[in-house]
């Protein structure tokens, strides 16, 4: 026993050396750049610093070094069932899944319920703006795949009784004050799964088969009844290949058999463009349709899961322009002019729900002129005194004080015409008629944006105040009205 220990530690040793001589080299793709041989010369020797880097150095580039981290992955996934990445959980019979996913799967939300109260407001008033304009609206929630295989989860997340997720907050909200046309997929997809793969076991998103369930659904809000009319002839398949979470699992090169479009045709022609957004952006697409009779023209903004659905859309529009919402809705940039479209689409995948960001100014800017002025009521705005510690702050700040929130009859937003373009907050405090603080909300203003939209809570009494950042110069009364729109759930 001793001998072998001896021959074992000798090979450890000397392998990383014997490997250099020989030349052996075991490539091992990662996220970032290895350190590089630092630059030598005589003078470096009495410097610590390049004993440092060389050290960094020889760490990351020795020869055996990809060989012995490949190994170490093989072992954990293989014998353990652990992963090697942060990124990735293993589950049971050959299912992994993404970790950040897992914090709904557990109920363990890391944010207040109130970010997803103030999202889903946000949608509720950009579905009610976009309706009273006369154009459609639909909007969905692309469920993590552990919500719908929890079973192959395993015993490492357990959900805690009493915490309720983010999407859970979510259709607790939509059930109280129902979205006109909201797409519930979970349902359906769970319904799906009980007899074929909707999920691939390493991918973190939905599968072609997946993918083709829900663009359905979403069709049949746009085209009630007749969905598979706008649907193309397709096919599905199989190939053995390698999915997204099975290469973050560092080198790991697990196949397993997957879903795959085999064929999508359309009996018309169909143009793609995809239009480049800049480094390390996703990329806009436009579809346009030569269909005889063509859909509506619509404004999709999307996450990572409604890639696979494109070929199932695509052709069901006159035309299309595809965005993704990690840029704003809608988008900073301004690629889009919301008055050409006729239907606003909104994707969001479960894991992301708190975190989109729906500006709802920009919208009412292009959309206004199409609303009915007899919804529209101006609310007097008061300077706020000055704080002490800035006197110039009286300048800066002001409140709209004791205006009706939303109710069962009417939803209402607070337009603020700040007449300035600087960043900024306002504060949403919602109260009884008593007065006793019901809710606070802050939402960002950033620059852009001299006009404002608020989203009223469903409360009383609500109190707003509006506060500029300390470098923004003297500001005058800002103007402001609130939109009322029916509160009844639309049907068209």
């Amino acid at each position: 026993m001793k001998s072998f220990l001896s021959i074992l530690f000798l090979v450890l040793i000397l392998g990383p050396i014997g490997g250099r001589l020989v030349g052996f080299e075991y490539t091992l793709v990662e996220s970032r750049a290895r350190h590089t041989m630092p630059d030598f010369s005589m003078a470096r020797l009495l410097d610590s610093r390049f004993y440092e880097d060389f050290d960094r150095y020889f760490n990351d580039n020795f020869s055996l070094r990809g060989a012995m981290i490949y190994l170490k992955n093989r072992i954990d996934y293989s014998v353990f069932r652990t992963s090697p990445t942060k990124d990735v959980h293993v589950g049971r019979e050959g299912w992994v899944f993404y970790r950040p996913s897992l914090n709904e799967y557990n109920r363990h939300p890391h944010r207040r319920r109130s970010e997803v109260e103030k999202v889903f407001l946000h949608i509720l008033g950009l579905e009610k703006l976009v309706l009273a304009s006369g154009r459609q609206f639909v909007c969905t929630v692309a469920p993590n795949k552990c919500s719908i295989y929890p079973e192959y989860v395993g015993y490492a997340f357990r959900r805690p009784n009493g915490r309720p997720g983010s999407y859970d907050v979510f259709l607790d909200l939509n059930e109280k004050h129902p979205l006109g046309h909201f797409v519930r997929l979970d349902t359906l997809l769970k319904e799906a799964s009980a007899s074929r793969l909707v999920y691939d076991r390493t991918d973190s998103h939905w599968n072609y088969d997946g993918a083709a369930i829900a663009s359905r659904a979403m069709l049949n809000a746009v085209f009630p009844g007749s969905p598979d009319e706008r649907m193309p002839e397709y096919s599905l398949g199989e190939i053995t290949a390698v999915r997204d979470l099975t290469g973050r699992l560092m080198n790991l090169p697990i196949k397993e058999d997957v879903i795959v479009l085999n064929e999508c045709r359309y009996p018309y022609n169909v143009k793609q463009e995809t239009v480049d957004a800049g480094p390390r952006r996703t990329p806009l697409i436009r579809f346009k349709s030569s269909a005889p009779e063509p859909g509506p023209r619509c404004l999709f903004y999307r996450d990572s899961f409604a890639g696979r659905m494109v070929p199932f859309l695509k052709g069901a529009f006159r035309n299309a322009l595809l965005l993704p919402w990690v840029d704003g809705v809608p988008s900073r940039g301004g690629a889009e002019r919301i008055r050409e479209y006729d239907l606003v689409m909104l994707e969001i995948v479960e894991r992301n729900l708190r975190d989109v960001t729906i500006r709802l100014g920009p919208f009412l800017m292009a959309l206004e002129e199409d609303l009915d002025p007899s919804k529209r009521t101006e609310v007097p705005v008061d300077r706020l005194p000055a704080v002490e510690s800035d006197p110039q702050s009286q300048s800066r700040s002001f409140r709209v004080s004791a205006i009706k929130g939303s109710g069962e009859n009417a939803f209402r937003i607070l337009c603020l015409h700040r007449g300035i373009d600087v960043p900024g907050h306002v504060l949403i405090t919602s109260s009884d008629n008593a007065g006793s603080k019901l809710s606070e909300v802050k939402v960002a203003v950033g620059p852009g944006e001299p006009i404002l939209a608020v989203p009223l809570p469903f409360a009383e009494v609500v109190h707003v105040e509006i506060l500029s950042s300390g470098e923004a110069p003297p500001l005058e009364s800002p103007s402001a009205y609130v939109w009322e729109f029916s509160q009844e759930t639309p049907t068209g």
